[in-house]
């Protein structure tokens, strides 16, 4: 539960369980519970920064490899329609060249 001197500065803004009720009293009992580490000794808040880069280094490099591996399918798939478009180019040619023949025979 909050300290004395906390519950004292907002006395009406905590709902029947103690948690907080608007966003300003919300972001106060943030601060108050997570970044007062006053009580905690150098080796724990050395700590604690440490494991925290890890995990945001570990969560931006996650997002990194998706992006990677989504941009190289975005890739593969850009080269595979323009394969198909050359051959489809390829096709409309032959049939092209086919209806000529036939033209040219008919003609003789």
């Amino acid at each position: 539960m909050l300290s004395s001197k906390v519950s004292n500065q907002f006395t009406n803004s905590y709902d029947a369980d103690g948690f907080p009720v608007c966003l300003h009293d919300l972001l106060f009992y943030l601060y108050w519970y997570f970044f007062m580490l006053n009580n905690f000794s150098i080796a724990k808040k050395l700590t604690l920064s440490f494991t925290s880069l890890i995990i945001i280094f570990s969560v931006v490099a996650g997002l990194s490899l998706f992006s990677f591996v989504q941009l190289e399918k975005a890739d593969q798939w850009n080269g595979h329609t323009y394969k198909v478009l050359d051959k489809s180019s390829a096709l409309i040619a032959a049939i092209i060249d086919q209806e000529t023949g036939v033209r040219g025979y008919l003609v003789s």
